[in-house]
């Protein structure tokens, strides 16, 4: 009787204003089964709280804050734009060495172009935050039903360009017609904490690889066969296996369709979930049916979390800088690191390599306030690479470029990023890039004994240079893409606002 009366004072909350996840109500509504209702209301309370939590992570108290702040951005988005026009009117003093360029001239032509990085969408950042906070709820489903996995208490975290507030749109060009799509990519780590597989900071063996190690385990766990499927064997050693771990979360996710039809009580038929391999994660993308293309896509990447600092950084952690601040930097080396199981190159050794992980820290990073207008540079920079060099060739990754502004944020005073600098800033990062590629060098941000481009080969690297060479020298010319006219879309789109301009927001939305 108890557990009924709970259940039934659970779904009181599911059925008010304060559950952002009204769909479970619906499915609630069509089960008979008890235990399955028990289940929809735990799963409702869980995406509540992951939802509540990612709001939080945001620096917002409640979702009716992030909605005022959409309506203040929405009224605001033309008195920044002018701003940006009045700033590259400061800037038209100069030009840049290289191309000849008004610096002013680039700054417009880069806002006219780029004009979708301009700032954060929260009303569609907040879609994007429900559905991962959805697919969170289903993976803490299979961890705690999972008798191989259950027994150990897992973390999940967002890390990735969404949790950098960092993510730009595909851009797809068509008879001189340009159009954005969204394909929402979810990096979701999911960890668990070293000492519950017995391991320590002196279980971790350097390898001659910088940035991988092995895990040593001298003493074997009694008692606990589930740990000790986790371990391998080697030269008379136990180890903690890379490729066991990764499985043993492989397996789990597998089940991860068929366990949200039957506790969700779907009809499916003309959906399909994808998964494979992807790095050191676990790829799944989902689809329709006649649809090759995934509307979304989660990349979930077990790991081993230590709440300590590794030796191989404490480089990072002494060296002067402009940026971060000593403060971002301790609170960095309060939370640790990660291991993910990563072979540190293709001849590599799957059952032992781990590699370390910054994910959490490189996002504290990104989302740091006091940068300015960085991240809006650094957008335009992405998308600028993204669209012009990386969708033709996967090798330049948005790791590399992220690393490449993290250097640059060490380097440069915060006040450096404005909208008055937004253009050198820019070519700045291109600079910085085409560096990278002709010496074939891109280190670690937090490693810098590792090379980013150390499995690249010397004709691949030059080639993109001559790729990025060409942007720098005439940047309007290459990003500017065929039949395209953005000065065109940019006015259009301005003359709209203005239209909008003292309409109700209710109206707009």
């Amino acid at each position: 009787m108890d557990g009924q009366v709970e259940i039934e004072d659970l779904w009181r909350f599911a059925e008010s204003n304060e559950n952002h996840f009204p769909i479970f109500r619906k499915f609630f509504e069509e089960v008979d089964d008890p235990s399955v209702r028990s289940k929809l209301v735990i799963s409702t309370l869980d995406a509540n709280s992951f939802f509540q939590r990612h709001i939080a992570d945001l620096g917002f108290s409640s979702r009716e804050e992030i909605d005022e702040e959409n309506k203040q951005q929405t009224r605001s988005l033309l008195s920044r734009v002018e701003h940006l026009h009045e700033a590259a009117t400061e800037a038209r003093k100069d030009s840049d060495f290289v191309s000849g360029l008004d610096l002013g001239k680039l700054q417009e032509g880069l806002v006219e172009i780029f004009l979708c990085c301009l700032d954060q969408d929260w009303s569609n950042i907040l879609g994007l935050y429900k559905n991962v906070s959805m697919f969170e709820t289903l993976i803490k489903h299979l961890l705690r039903d999972d008798p191989n996995v259950s027994w150990l208490r897992w973390q999940l975290d967002l890390t990735g360009s969404l949790a950098e507030q960092a993510q730009v749109p595909d851009m797809s060009y068509r008879e001189g017609i340009c159009s954005m799509n969204v394909y929402p990519e979810y990096d979701i780590m999911l960890s668990v904490l070293n000492v519950t597989l017995s391991l320590s900071e002196r279980s971790i063996i350097y390898t001659d690889h910088p940035g991988f190690v092995h895990l040593y385990v001298p003493t074997l766990p009694k008692g606990n066969e589930n740990l000790l499927k986790l371990m391998t064997l080697r030269d008379s050693k136990y180890y903690f296996s890379a490729l066991n771990f990764k499985n043993a979360i492989y397996r789990m996710v597998s089940e991860l369709k068929m366990t949200s039809d039957q506790s969700m009580g779907l009809e499916m038929e003309d959906f399909e979930l994808k998964i494979g391999p992807h790095g050191p994660a676990i790829q799944m993308d989902e689809a329709y049916s006649d649809d090759e293309s995934p509307f979304l896509s989660y990349d979930v990447v077990p790991a081993i979390r230590f709440s300590s600092w590794p030796a191989c950084c404490q480089e990072w952690a002494q060296r002067k800088r402009l940026w971060p601040p000593q403060t971002l930097v301790d609170e960095i080396i309060q939370e640790g690191f990660h291991l993910v199981p990563k072979v540190s190159s293709p001849q590599g050794d799957e059952e032992l390599d781990w590699r370390f992980s910054f994910s959490k820290a490189e996002g504290k990073l990104m989302t740091a306030e006091g940068l300015g207008k960085r991240n809006y540079c650094y957008r335009i920079f992405k998308m600028a690479i993204k669209e012009n060099i990386s969708s033709t060739c996967s090798l330049l990754t948005s790791y590399h470029l992220k690393t490449l502004l993290l250097w640059a944020s060490e380097r440069q005073p915060p006040a450096r990023w404005s909208d008055e600098n937004l253009s050198v800033c820019f070519l700045g990062l291109l600079d910085d890039l085409l560096h990278s590629l002709l010496n074939g060098s891109c280190p670690h941000y937090f490693i810098s004994d590792l090379n980013l481009f150390s499995n690249c080969s010397t004709d691949h690297l030059h080639y993109l240079a001559r790729q990025v060479s060409a942007i720098r020298k005439y940047p309007l010319k290459h990003l500017k893409r065929p039949g395209e006219d953005p000065k065109e879309a940019y006015d259009n789109f301005i003359g709209a606002m203005k239209e909008w301009k003292d309409m109700d927001y209710d109206e707009i939305k």
